[in-house]
C-alpha cells in the first residue's frame, strides 16, 4: 500500500511509426479481491525500444518517463476478473511518434502511486498475463487517381481442420501492420470444427505488398485457409 513503482514491458509491439492511436489500454487478470483506495499514475518509458527489466536496484524507477501521464483510480477488483486501465492512447501515441520507433519494438509502461491491486504476471501464468490492447485509427488513403496507392477489400477465409473446441486455437490478425481481428477463434466463429468462416476488411491500402500476419494467443499455431483481395473503385 506504500508508494511503489511497477513496470510493464510488452515486446514485439506491431504498431507502425507515427500511427494514429484510437484506443489503448492494458488488460489484467486479477489474482485476488481488491477494494483498497488506489491512486496511480501511468506513464510510458520515453525510449524508442524499451529494454527488458532486470533485478538491478532502481532499474524501473530510474527510467526516463514520458511527459504524458494518465491518472488511474482502479475500481474494486474481484478474483479472476479482467479489469483494465483507463485509456492510454496518448502515451502510446507519444512513443510511436518518436523518430526511432519501429514496428516490432518493445514498449514499456511505468505505474506509480499508492494502493493495492494484485494481477497475474507473465511469470506466474503466461496466458493470464497483462495484455496491451491497441486500436489504430482507420487509414485514410489518397485516391488512386492522385497517384496514391489503391485500396482493396481483403477477404480472409478460415476453417478449423482439426477437431478442436472453441478456445483452443486463438490468434490475432494484422493486415498491413494494423490489428483487424483480436483473439480470433476459428471454431467459435464458424460454429464448430471443419466449417468455413470469412472475415472482410475494406479500405486496405496496398502499394506493392499485401501483408497479413497471424500471432498466436494460445499454444496452437494460427491458421489461414485463403486470401482474396478485390480492388475497390
Amino acid at each position: 500500500k506504500d508508494d511503489q513503482v511497477v513496470g510493464l514491458r510488452f515486446a514485439d509491439v506491431e504498431i507502425p511509426a507515427g500511427a494514429k492511436i484510437e484506443e489503448a489500454y492494458i488488460q489484467f487478470t486479477s489474482e485476488e479481491k481488491g477494494d483498497d483506495a488506489t491512486n496511480l499514475i501511468v506513464q510510458g518509458e520515453d525510449t524508442d525500444d524499451a529494454a527488458p527489466f532486470t533485478t538491478d536496484e532502481r532499474n524501473v524507477s530510474s527510467r526516463r518517463r514520458t511527459k504524458t501521464a494518465v491518472e488511474w483510480r482502479p475500481a474494486k477488483w474481484d478474483k479472476d476478473e479482467h479489469p483494465r486501465t483507463v485509456d492510454l492512447s496518448e502515451i502510446v501515441a507519444s512513443i510511436v511518434a518518436r523518430a526511432g520507433w519501429k514496428s516490432g519494438n518493445a514498449l514499456a509502461f511505468i505505474v506509480s502511486g499508492r494502493g493495492k491491486r494484485v494481477a497475474t504476471s507473465f511469470d506466474g501464468k503466461s496466458k493470464d498475463a497483462p495484455r496491451l490492447i491497441v486500436r489504430l485509427a482507420s487509414e485514410s488513403a489518397p485516391p488512386a487517381s492522385a497517384g496514391g496507392a489503391p485500396r482493396y477489400t481483403v477477404r480472409l477465409h478460415f476453417a478449423e481442420p482439426q477437431s478442436l473446441s472453441p478456445g483452443e486455437r486463438v490468434f490475432d490478425v494484422y493486415v498491413q501492420g494494423r490489428k483487424v481481428l483480436e483473439r480470433f477463434d476459428v471454431a467459435a466463429a464458424a460454429g464448430g470444427a471443419q466449417r468455413g468462416v470469412t472475415r472482410e476488411i475494406s479500405g486496405v491500402t496496398v502499394a506493392d505488398i499485401l501483408s497479413v500476419e497471424l500471432k498466436s494467443v494460445t499454444s496452437r499455431a494460427p491458421i489461414l485457409s485463403g486470401i482474396e483481395a478485390v480492388r475497390e473503385p
